[in-house]
């Protein structure tokens, strides 16, 4: 080495300290070993911790791939940011991993974030920065030196909070370096609602925005996430919202068709490649197992994947392991088949805060009718006698399996809430799956009818003229939950003071459908009253509702009294609307009708005969059944016959045996006068065995 002081002479040097700062002793930076250091390598889309990362399989999911990738390549973008959203389980990763492979095979990406709740460095922001500014650093090499300027001179910026980390080491660096216009600018982060507490998550889109905004030549975003609370208010909340295009993973994309190819290929493996594939015929599974796995689906992949993982384990015969997943067979003791479903619910579950109240808004979703009424917010609030935004506050953290709609002002108006998985209330209800999240359907029922009995003491004055979505469910359901219900002393004192007739009164305008609901579900009810037998009961709660209901029949029997052959035709084994033909004002002379009441009504005219014909096909076809209620009304009828034949319970609406042979006189007239065509729409002869 050449001397620091050669060509010296008579020189003598005492103490001191020497550096030697020539070319050869040049300090190296240490700025790409700290970062590195720092980074978590399970983040890229191609990392070995994430060796076989889920994707789309070949020919699905084309059309979202395609719009993704047209949005990637656009030259002129009027948004940074493109979120990508849908329910736990619809593919999002796979989808993010699919564009990933796409986006580097074109040069097009610059750097990728898978984060993961289970993984350490991927269930955080703490290796977030690091890990894109390294793949930063390759992609557009230009900006390495700065990079490494910045962190030799301040090793802790590293340890500093993630809006500085991305002011120093990504806006910095792009700014005062001269990249190429056309290097890598898409970055990937996937699985936002994964990484730390929500507050982290929204905190995180703020910087990015910011981030965006300071760029001349700005970087651009997928995000891909579940629609979780913070999630949603950022993307909500200006800048993100003007600067952010949506992609919702709903049916629009189909998913069911891309599940169901999903399994067909996938079973066809099976049936290829399984120990056990010569036993396996080239039929199975059936096309309607298919169908109902892909039902179960509801468009989530997860369970389609979970179901599959499944299946096709080596070690298990496929056949006896697909009638598990369909219930067909039980599952062996400590034998898990959906284990991946149940720790995803499991995870989203641990979110809520307020879990009872969550469960018991779901149990209205699950045990009431899906009817004409909207089962909206705002109603399931009345319902539960819950605060107006009570549901939107509990089930903020749902939003990856249901879909909850923002109330309008109107009780019944907008959106229902919906289930996004069909596979939930499969869960809900097992508790060796769902633990301290389970719903117990006879509790959940118990808890629907006491909360549903304190609404009909709470109904006023009877009959009012107004339809009311609140009464239309009560009048749909009530009757039916009690049946399923667990019996409480609690149940029983309320049922003690149920009204059935005030009850009756106010179902009664409130249409066909609710009245046909609660006529096909009262003989179960009844036959449950007479079970129910309890010291505390101070009146048989059969003998009480069994009164309510004549005064009822009696009521509304009451503007047809005067006919001596109404009452014996709802007897007739058949449904009444079988018998409209009987009631119609045709232009057959007078006298073809077996039931001419001419003789009962004051003004012998054609005006008024059909105004009570009408009256009459009315009450068949809306007051008691109609076409659709073929399926429950004999035992319906079995409450009315019970009621006309029992002289103590019907006074002056009873049926004898005089009534009866009147009636059989005038049927009997009927077929030797009417026309052949009127009688073939007439199905009381072709049941009663008249006529061929």
């Amino acid at each position: 080495m050449q001397s620091i002081i050669s060509g010296a002479s008579n020189v003598m040097i005492t103490g001191g300290n020497f550096t030697n700062n020539g070319p050869g002793n040049a300090r190296k930076s240490q700025g790409m070993d700290l970062l590195t250091k720092s980074i978590a390598p399970g983040g890229f889309h191609n990392s070995g911790e994430r060796f076989d990362p889920p994707k789309c399989h070949p020919e699905t999911r084309v059309a979202i791939l395609k719009e993704i990738m047209s949005w990637v390549e656009k030259f002129e973008k009027t948004c940074s940011f493109l979120w990508l959203q849908g329910p736990a389980g619809a593919g999002k990763s796979a989808i993010a991993q699919s564009i990933a492979e796409l986006c580097f095979t074109a040069n097009l990406l610059a750097a990728s974030f898978f984060f993961s709740r289970t993984a350490a460095g991927r269930n955080d922001t703490k290796c977030l920065v690091p890990t894109l500014v390294y793949q930063l650093c390759l992609s557009i090499p230009e900006i390495r030196s700065r990079v490494e300027e910045i962190i030799d001179r301040d090793p802790m910026v590293l340890s500093r909070s993630v809006d500085a980390q991305f002011q120093a080491l990504i806006i910095d660096p792009l700014l005062h370096t001269m990249t190429p216009r056309f290097s890598p600018r898409f970055i990937i982060i996937d699985g936002l609602d994964e990484c730390g507490d929500q507050s982290v998550q929204g905190k995180l889109l703020e910087v990015l925005a910011t981030t965006v905004a300071e760029l001349p030549i700005p970087l651009f975003f997928l995000i891909a996430s579940r629609p979780e609370q913070q999630i949603r208010q950022a993307f909500d909340t200006p800048p993100l919202s003007e600067t952010t295009e949506r992609l919702a993973l709903d049916d629009t994309y189909l998913p069911g068709k891309d599940i169901r190819f999903f399994l067909g290929e996938k079973f066809k493996a099976i049936r290829q490649t399984h120990p056990t594939h010569a036993h396996l015929l080239p039929s199975w599974p059936s096309t309607s197992d298919i169908a109902s796995l892909v039902q179960k689906s509801s468009g989530q992949f997860i369970y389609a994947s979970t179901i599959i993982k499944y299946v096709a384990s080596p070690r298990h015969r496929p056949t006896d392991r697909l009638k598990i997943i369909l219930g067909i067979k039980p599952p062996p003791k400590n034998d898990t088949p959906f284990a991946e479903l149940d720790a995803l619910y499991h995870f989203i579950f641990s979110c809520v805060e307020n879990l009872e109240t969550a469960l018991d808004i779901l149990s209205v979703i699950l045990f009431t009718v899906k009817g004409k009424v909207k089962r909206t917010p705002r109603l399931v609030e009345d319902l539960l006698f819950l605060q107006h935004g009570d549901v939107a506050m509990e089930l903020c953290d749902l939003h990856s399996i249901l879909d909850v709609p923002t109330p309008p002002d109107g009780i019944d108006g907008g959106r229902e809430i919906r289930i996004l998985h069909a596979s939930l209330s499969d869960f809900l209800f097992n508790e060796s799956r769902s633990g301290f999240f389970s719903i117990n359907p006879e509790k959940a029922c118990t808890k629907l009818t006491r909360c549903f009995l304190k609404h009909t003491r709470c109904m006023g004055v009877r009959r009012r003229s107004i339809q009311n979505p609140r009464i239309q469910v009560l009048g749909q359901n009530l009757m039916a939950l009690c049946v399923k219900a667990q019996v409480t002393p609690e149940l029983l004192q309320d049922l003690e003071a149920f009204d059935v007739f005030a009850f009756l009164d106010h179902v009664w305008i409130q249409g066909a459908a609710t009245r046909e609901s609660i006529y096909s579900d009262m003989p179960a009810f009844f036959k449950w009253c007479q079970a129910q037998t309890s010291p505390q009961l101070s009146k048989s709660l059969y003998s009480r509702n069994l009164s309510s209901w004549d005064r009822h029949l009696k009521d509304i029997l009451q503007p047809y009294s005067k006919s001596e052959h109404f009452m014996p035709f709802l007897m007739l084994p058949v449904p009444p609307h079988s018998m409209t033909p009987l009631f119609s004002v045709t232009s057959e002379p007078p006298g073809t009708h077996a039931l001419d009441y001419r003789s009962q009504i004051p003004q012998h005219n054609k005006k008024n005969l059909a105004k009570f014909h009408s009256s009459l096909a009315t009450f068949f076809s809306e007051t008691f059944l109609t076409e659709a209620c073929r399926n429950f009304y004999g035992p319906y009828q079995s409450l009315i016959i019970q009621f006309l034949k029992d002289p103590a319970r019907a006074g002056e609406f009873l049926v004898d045996d005089k009534k009866n042979i009147l009636l059989a006189k005038k049927l009997t007239e009927y077929l030797t006068c009417v026309s052949p065509t009127t009688l073939r729409r007439c199905t009381v002869f072709q049941t009663s065995g008249y006529i061929d």
